[in-house]
């Protein structure tokens, strides 16, 4: 897979245009990119036997593993832009406050936050190579550490944080591990903390298409409206979601929810 990545950094990608014509791009690599990928074309990373929803996200899991490609990924299908107005629309940053990111990967949050903005942060993620990347931001002001994050509070040493967010992780792990994690969420709010979820939602009103397009998330974990709030509702007794419409170029929803006050 080193061969694949070598040449999605010298084509550029990492800096590719984040516009619709971009999408195209992406589809064409997919589907049409036996030239470029050579004995690493997509259907041969799939085992041979074509594309179906379980080999795609097998393809999709190993290539995205590159940092690179990931932003290039999310910039391409507005998943940057559903963080962007989940900052700007329930993020209130004050000076001097502090903020913790499960699942940092390569810390593009910071990107999102307001440059002038004088805060701490700690990213935690489990992949060496996003933390790789994380790293070249860190500062006196900004740290990652690399850790599990359904069992992050060792990694803490009694930290408390103002602001906590899990954009796009939950979806990832089981309703046991989701416990765990909104657990030492709690524990580790301040007084008037808060946690911010940016988490993919299924609902009976999308359309088939929908459904399909979400069904290949790398996340086996994906939930209702009604099923993500009874988890955030066993630690969390001011639970507000919101339907996050219009930031993805494909069919695809998230909600955003803002949980305070610990039980």
């Amino acid at each position: 897979m080193d061969e694949v990545f070598d040449s999605l950094e010298l084509l550029g990608l990492e800096n590719f245009p984040s516009d619709d014509g971009s999408l195209l791009f992406v589809i064409w690599l997919f589907f049409f990119g036996k030239p470029l990928w050579g004995k690493y074309a997509p259907f041969r990373l799939a085992g041979g036997k074509g594309f179906n929803a379980h080999n795609f996200r097998s393809v999709l899991e190993t290539l995205l593993q590159h940092p690179a490609l990931y932003q290039f990924v999310q910039d391409v299908i507005g998943g940057t832009r559903a963080r962007q107005w989940t900052v700007e629309r329930y993020v209130r940053l004050q000076p001097g406050e502090s903020i913790l990111d499960l699942g940092c990967g390569p810390g593009d949050l910071l990107k999102l936050l307001p440059a002038t903005a004088d805060f701490k942060y700690l990213g935690i993620d489990l992949s060496e190579k996003y933390l790789n990347v994380a790293a070249k931001r860190a500062n006196d002001s900004i740290d990652f550490v690399q850790g599990d994050c359904a069992h992050f509070l060792p990694l803490l040493d009694g930290r408390r944080f103002d602001w906590i967010f899990c954009m796009g992780l939950l979806h990832h792990l089981s309703d046991a591990q989701c416990q765990s994690l909104l657990s030492a969420a709690a524990q580790s709010l301040t007084e008037k903390g808060s946690l911010i979820c940016l988490e993919p939602t299924l609902s009976d009103s999308q359309s088939r298409l929908t459904h399909a397009t979400m069904s290949l998330d790398r996340g086996e974990y994906l939930r209702t409206e009604d099923e993500w709030r009874q988890l955030f509702d066993s630690e969390f007794r001011d639970v507000t979601m919101y339907w996050l419409d219009g930031a993805f170029r494909i069919p695809y929803q998230k909600t955003v929810s803002v949980l305070q006050k610990p039980r």
